[in-house]
C-alpha cells in the first residue's frame, strides 16, 4: 500500500518593502483622483483597492492601538518590580539587626545548636 500524497503547501506572498508599499499607495490615490468617465474598465478594480485600502488604514489604528497597549503593560510591569524592590529594600532598612537569621544561627534538622557546626560559606 502506498502513502497518499500530501498537497503542496501554498506559497505565502511575498512581504512588500516599504519603498513598494508607498508607490502602490501613490499609484491608488492618483487613481482614485480620476474623474470617473476616465476610469472605465478600472471602476470595479479601484472599488475593491478602496476597500482593501481602507481595510490596511483600519489595521494600521489597531495595531498602533495594540502596541501603546502593550507599552502602557510594559511600563505598570516596571513599575511594579520596582515598587517590590523599594517595598523589599525599606523592609531591609527598617527591621532591627536581630530581626531574621542568617542560615547560620539556624538549628540544624538533626538537632545540633548552630555553634557546634562549621560556619557555612556562601
Amino acid at each position: 500500500m502506498t502513502k497518499p500524497k500530501t498537497p503542496p503547501k501554498p506559497k505565502r506572498p511575498k512581504r512588500l518593502s516599504a519603498k513598494q508599499l508607498k508607490e502602490d499607495i501613490e499609484f491608488y490615490l492618483a487613481l482614485k483622483a480620476m474623474p470617473p468617465d476616465k476610469l472605465g474598465t478600472l471602476a470595479p478594480i479601484l472599488e475593491e483597492a478602496t476597500a482593501s485600502y481602507e481595510k490596511m488604514l483600519a489595521l494600521q489604528k489597531e495595531a498602533a492601538r495594540a502596541e501603546e497597549a502593550l507599552a502602557a503593560a510594559k511600563k505598570e510591569l516596571h513599575e511594579s518590580h520596582i515598587a517590590m524592590a523599594e517595598a523589599r529594600i525599606a523592609d531591609i532598612l527598617n527591621s532591627g539587626p536581630n530581626d531574621y537569621l542568617d542560615d547560620d544561627e539556624l538549628e540544624h534538622p538533626d538537632g545540633t545548636p548552630a555553634a557546634s557546626r562549621p560556619p557555612t560559606l556562601h
